[in-house]
């Protein structure tokens, strides 16, 4: 097993990339073990790197073991909802094995035998893969049920189709780390030769962006989700791109009869202020050419958060003729204070030049 401790997260990705490379090239299965405390970042750097490969979403099997009780193949029942609608059996799946896989309300009271349970299993995530070279996610490896264990054992050691296997978990070497989690490492490592990506620890930072916040949303983590989604939408903001920002939070919002999450009304509300501002924006954007070079001087200082003391002295003009100014800019963007003013210019692409900063 190839263990790389790597602080550097594009050291990380180059690993990842090889690896996708090599399974292509060579048409065999590569696992890699993405290992870290919580907080680091491992789910995160699997989804950059999912987007930067351009690897699409019908090559993914993504799934994530139970965070309550596990039962067993938690993790197939969480990718066959992130990855079809439930309603869709394979053929060659029989219809009771297949309520048991995905944790149907109709289930059966009769219990299927265990090895046509696993063969129905395996036969789910090689539908899933289409019979082409894919990649298979196993989020949160540690909290695998010794079912999803020995399943994710089997696939990887099926010679018929490659895959690029990624397993992000807590350290392996943690102590009261679960067996049959441990066993699968040691089975990756004696069939596979897994590498292990040894991640840092990031403190104080926190996982955001649209790339990882669409990821979250398909392992069904929706605070995560929302999380990132603000984020990536405030960014859009601070550029001056509003309407883009109110499109990204309705993407996230549940349109398709699926669960509703207790996120639902905070982006809601987001994404409607939002649309209020870009229309806002809109009416206004002859209010804009209308500003003298001045006034733009001004504004751009104002989204840079200075005084009209600091103003008048980087401009080389009176604390009186900035105050004019800026009454003027009030007027002219129909804004009520400063810092509504500020907000305006940054959404209208005048933020604070470089000599403001």
């Amino acid at each position: 097993m190839t263990i790389s401790p790597l602080a550097d997260r594009d050291s990380a990705f180059t690993v990842l990339a090889d690896a996708w490379d090599q399974v292509r090239r060579t048409g065999r299965t590569r696992a890699i073990i993405v290992s870290g405390d919580s907080g680091c970042g491992k789910s995160r750097l699997v989804a950059e790197s999912l987007a930067a490969l351009n690897i699409p979403d019908s090559s993914i099997v993504l799934g994530c073991a139970s965070r309550g009780t596990p039962a067993p193949y938690d993790w197939l029942a969480n990718a066959l909802t992130s990855s079809r609608p439930t309603s869709h059996r394979p053929s060659t799946v029989d219809p009771d094995a297949f309520a048991w896989l995905t944790h149907s309300r109709q289930v059966p009271h009769d219990r299927v035998e265990p090895t046509a349970l696993r063969r129905a299993a395996r036969h789910m995530v090689m539908e899933l893969l289409g019979g082409n070279t894919g990649v298979v996610i196993v989020e949160d490896l540690h909290r695998l049920d010794p079912a999803s264990a020995e399943l994710v054992a089997e696939i990887a050691d099926d010679k018929e189709v490659a895959m690029l296997l990624l397993l992000p978990t807590r350290p392996v070497d943690a102590p009261q780390y679960p067996k049959s989690s441990r066993k699968l490492c040691k089975s990756l490592q004696d069939s596979l030769d897994a590498t292990v990506l040894e991640l840092e620890n990031r403190r104080g930072g926190s996982p955001g962006g649209a790339v990882w916040a669409r990821y979250a949303r398909r392992l069904g983590a929706y605070p995560e989700a929302a999380a990132g989604a603000l984020r990536a939408a405030a960014d859009l903001v601070s550029r001056g791109d509003t309407a883009t920002a109110a499109d990204l939070l309705d993407e996230f919002l549940p349109n398709d009869g699926g669960p509703r999450p207790d996120t639902e009304p905070v982006l809601a509300s987001a994404a409607a202020h939002l649309r209020g501002r870009a229309e806002t924006c809109r009416q206004s954007t002859s209010d804009d050419a209308s500003l003298t070079e001045r006034e733009h001087e001004v504004v751009g200082c104002l989204a840079a958060g200075m005084s009209n003391r600091q103003i008048a002295r980087r401009l080389g003009i009176s604390v009186r003729t900035v105050t004019v100014h800026v009454s003027n800019l009030l007027r002219k963007t129909q804004t009520g204070s400063r810092t509504e003013a500020a907000l305006w210019a940054v959404e209208h692409g005048l933020g604070p030049s470089e000599d403001a900063r």
